[in-house]
Formats: C-alpha cells, sequence, structure tokens
C-alpha cells in the first residue's frame, strides 16, 4: 500500500473534526494510518490516494458513517476509573430524594460497559430502576450496536469486572 501524503492526512483529519470533533494534529496523524488503510481494504483500493480519490466525489451516508466509525477510539471496560461512577451514584441519589426520579445521559458510550457499569453501581447501591431513566449514544454506530446487543467475551468481561468463582 501507497504512503499517505499530507494532503491526505489534512483531508481526513479535517473531515473527521468537522463531522466528530475528533481532531488529529499533524503530531497525530500517524494515528490515521491503520484507519485509512482499513478503509481501502474495505473499499478494495490500492492506495490510500484512491480512497482520498473516492472521498473527494460525493460522500455517502454510509462513507460518512465508516470513516466516523474508523476515526473513533471505542477504548472501554467495565468500571473503568471508579471516581465517576461514585460521583454518579451521590448525584443521582441525591435527585431521587428531591426529585423522585432521576435521568442519566452517558454520552460516548463506546460499546457500553460505563452505562452498564452505571446501573451495576446503582442496583448494587439499592437504587430502583424504576426511579432512573438511563440512556447511552455514542457517535460509532458499530460500537453502539455492540453496547446495545450487550454481548461481551470473556476479555472483555474480565477487563473491569472480577473474576466469577
Amino acid at each position: 500500500m501507497g504512503n499517505i501524503k499530507n494532503k491526505e492526512y489534512k483531508f481526513f483529519a479535517d473531515y473527521i473534526f468537522d463531522n466528530s470533533g475528533i481532531f488529529y494534529s499533524e503530531d497525530d496523524y500517524y494515528r490515521l494510518d491503520s484507519r485509512i488503510k482499513a478503509l481501502c481494504e474495505h473499499y478494495k483500493l490500492d492506495t490510500p490516494q484512491k480512497l482520498f480519490e473516492l472521498y473527494q466525489g460525493k460522500i455517502s451516508s454510509e462513507m460518512h458513517n465508516l470513516l466516523i466509525d474508523t476515526a473513533t477510539n471505542n477504548e472501554t471496560y467495565f468500571f473503568r476509573d471508579n471516581k465517576p461512577f461514585t460521583a454518579v451514584l451521590e448525584v443521582v441519589k441525591n435527585t431521587i430524594k428531591e426529585k423522585g426520579f432521576c435521568k442519566i445521559w452517558s454520552l460516548g458510550c463506546s460499546t457500553g460497559q460505563e452505562p452498564y457499569s452505571i446501573l451495576m453501581t446503582l442496583l448494587e447501591n439499592g437504587i430502583k430502576l424504576d426511579d432512573i431513566s438511563l440512556r447511552a449514544s455514542d457517535i460509532s454506530d458499530q460500537a453502539l450496536a455492540k453496547a446495545k446487543s450487550g454481548t461481551y467475551n470473556m476479555i472483555e468481561i474480565q477487563r473491569g469486572l472480577p473474576a466469577m468463582m
């Protein structure tokens, strides 16, 4: 596969930023290499230049979604950094006490481990499902589909959850 030129990096970095807010500085262009190569493979193109030319034309919603999905990091695991879960628990308890109900929105939920961790934290601390509403969203359609399925392999489960005895 051919080398990626600076104008190609800039085009994809600018497109990704303009459509997702994900920023790739020139120092980060190397992080786009594997993403651009994955798109080339998907479209069966032999060079990044051909991918660049494809995206210079009319960008379909499928092309847009695939590029944005490919650009996202999707790094997640259960109970990633405990401090936010403790903070969420306190806010939810206080909100339920004050208003009788609490709405929670997990932005950038990736493949779903964070919102499931929020639910586990709340349930383990006596919060009833009837007292909350939890919404989760992500810019990556592929990550969100996995989150909705709630299906995880053993490696994903063991990243953050204790081993079952």
